[in-house]
């Protein structure tokens, strides 16, 4: 039984075909830590993996290909992949968050901090923190990441979770003439 992976849903592609149904939006793919539950990956690890456990063996370290695979086989029915991605926040939380990554590199470049040293980091996207999309390195992470998603998994666009944080600026304030991204 394949439910739940990439490859389940390779199974379920010619029902989908048969329903007449031209494009799939999967919720979010990207790697997200294991222990977090009821997220349905909506805080994510890492903007290039794909979730391990969407493979069919997940210490096999074959979702890259599974879900390349899944991508030629709804392209071959002539049905589109787009992806929610979540690009407002990340699973390292608020301050007492796990740290994995951006939190040990830098955290004003990653993040938007607050002067409040009882929650260093503003929450603007209600999650614990706010990626810093001002910022031209988190900028590039970005498209970066969705030219990877294009390029190299194959997929044909995607939905933004809470696009609105794009908008905001270095100091929390929304431009909506000239914003960030």
């Amino acid at each position: 039984d394949r439910r739940g992976t990439f490859l389940g849903v390779c199974d379920k592609t010619p029902y989908l075909k048969e329903l007449g149904v031209t494009a799939v939006e999967l919720m979010p793919v990207f790697q997200f830590d294991p222990q977090e539950e009821n997220y349905w990956g909506y805080m994510p690890l890492s903007l290039f993996a794909p979730h391990h456990l969407y493979s069919t063996d997940p210490t096999a370290c074959r979702q890259r290909d599974e879900f390349r695979t899944m991508v030629r086989t709804l392209h071959a029915a002539g049905i589109e992949v787009i992806l929610d991605v979540v690009y407002n926040h990340t699973c390292e939380g608020n301050r007492s968050g796990p740290t994995y990554g951006f939190k040990g590199i830098d955290n004003s470049t990653y993040y938007v901090e607050s002067t409040d040293p009882d929650a260093p980091y503003a929450n603007f996207s209600g999650t614990g923190n706010t990626l810093h999309t001002a910022n031209r390195a988190v900028r590039r992470l970005i498209v970066d990441s969705m030219r990877y998603w294009v390029n190299e998994m194959h997929v044909d666009g995607f939905r933004f979770d809470l696009a609105s944080i794009f908008t905001r600026k270095s100091d929390g304030t929304i431009e909506l003439e000239d914003p960030p991204i």
